[in-house]
């Protein structure tokens, strides 16, 4: 088993694992997490099983990319408002007041008063023994 093979099967493992773990945790952060792992793990897949480019290569990304901002200006601008709205709700989800919070509440510390804290209590004076 060559150098690459082995590279290759470690990169597949781990986006498998990752996609996996994207679709089961219950944490969204967690899951995007897993979703970045997945993504580098596909671009080191390709780089290992790739033929290295050619310059035929460059007129293609070149075509492409004439072909997305003119042709298809529309269904790309939709697609990118969609992952923006995605991204939001992602966050908007996961920034959930917790109760168990510490931090001082002033509107409820302005509004005490010294009744409510301070009691006064008359007791006998001891004696000395």
């Amino acid at each position: 088993m060559s150098f690459e093979q082995i590279v290759f099967y470690i990169f597949s493992a781990m986006l498998v694992s990752a996609g996996v773990l994207v679709i089961t945790l219950r944490n969204p952060v967690h899951a995007v997490l897993s979703l970045v792992l997945a993504f580098f793990s596909s671009a080191g897949l390709e780089q290992v099983a790739a033929p290295p480019p050619a310059a035929a290569d460059v007129d293609n990304t070149e075509q492409l990319g004439l072909a997305m901002f003119t042709n298809f200006v529309l269904p790309l601008e939709v697609a990118s408002v969609i992952l923006l709205v995605a991204i939001i709700a992602a966050i908007a989800l996961t920034l959930r007041s917790s109760r168990q919070t510490k931090a001082p509440k002033p509107e409820l510390q302005v509004r005490v008063r010294r009744e409510d804290r301070v009691r006064l209590i008359k007791m006998d004076a001891e004696k000395g023994a």
